[in-house]
């Protein structure tokens, strides 16, 4: 008994001896925390209430700017409203020139070569033509070009309507810029500059008046903002209320998408953007999750191919 207690005791000193040696390391350790800097626990942060609450679908809008017509509408509307992209800014000062977008893209025709390029297209135009043969299977009479000049200048030209039915927009009252439909019917005597903010699928910059990214930007900014208060009955100042979902064509310009974003948000002022490629979307809408989308627009054609809402980058 006395030899078990013993050994008892000297557990018992084993056993202090060792918890006193890691009660020694613990403050070393502690010490070595003070002088480090101990980290904080990592807590999630709290999600504020208004992000737990769901979406609701009519406070999206979706933007889709072509560069003819732009589409816009609430998330939830069956249909976009649709209406000519385009705005006619009133001149700042007296005797400005007006500018005017070409509609044809002809930049080979200022190069030094063009005018012969332009003759040999006119001669294979001309052969064609008179290689063809008559609805009737007989062959056309070759006619000199002297002839057919002679021919044109005996004709007059026949007035179907001296009236179109179209009306001048109404600017006696001076407004800064007109949108739409309304920027159309612009009188060219008239002190109006009008512009297209999109041509070809991207922003329309040029050397010309009103062809910088900054004064681009500013006529979407307008096109637009008229667009949510006159067919959405939207005030300005609720957009911060509102999500926007943005279209690009799916060859873009990140930098000008980047500048359209920071338009949107802070001169806008939405309360938050997703911008989205069109091939996708337009599967989406269709209910397919591949497809080839072909875009057929005004001014430019785009084929791309979606697999699993995925624009695949070789195929634009």
């Amino acid at each position: 008994t006395w030899g078990n207690e013993k050994m008892t005791q000297a557990e018992k000193g084993e056993t202090a001896a060792a918890a006193a040696a890691e009660n020694g390391k613990d403050k070393e350790r502690d010490k070595e925390k003070e002088q480090r800097g101990a980290k904080r626990p990592i807590v999630p942060a709290a999600v504020p209430d208004s992000l737990q609450e769901q979406i609701q679908s009519n406070f999206i809008i979706v933007i889709h700017p072509g560069s003819t017509t732009l589409r816009i509408g609430r998330a939830t509307d069956t249909l976009p409203v649709s209406i000519p992209h385009i705005i006619a800014r009133r001149h700042k000062q007296q005797g400005q020139i007006s500018y005017k977008d070409s509609w044809l893209l002809r930049e080979g025709l200022n190069k030094p070569e063009s005018t012969e390029q332009r003759q040999n297209g006119l001669k294979m135009v001309d052969q064609a033509i008179w290689s063809k043969k008559m609805s009737n299977g007989a062959r056309r009479t070759p006619i000199s070009p002297d002839q057919i000049r002679s021919y044109n200048r005996q004709m007059r030209p026949a007035i179907l309507d001296h009236s179109s039915g179209a009306k001048w927009t109404n600017t006696t009252h001076h407004p800064e810029y007109v949108v739409g439909e309304e920027a159309l019917y612009v009188n060219p005597l008239d002190c109006y500059s009008v512009h297209w903010p999109i041509r070809r699928g991207q922003l329309n910059l040029h050397l010309g008046a009103g062809g910088s990214l900054t004064a681009v930007l500013a006529d979407l900014e307008d096109i637009w903002s008229h667009a949510i208060q006159k067919y959405l009955e939207i005030s300005l100042k609720d957009l911060k209320y509102y999500r926007c979902i943005l279209l690009i064509p799916d060859i873009y310009n990140k930098q000008h998408v980047k500048e359209i974003v920071n338009m949107t948000l802070l001169k806008m002022g939405f309360s938050g953007i997703i911008v989205h490629q069109e091939s996708v979307c337009a599967t989406f809408g269709s209910g397919l999750g591949s497809a080839c989308v072909v875009d057929v627009g005004d001014q430019k054609t785009s084929i791309c191919c979606v697999e699993d809402g995925v624009s695949h980058h070789n195929t634009r």
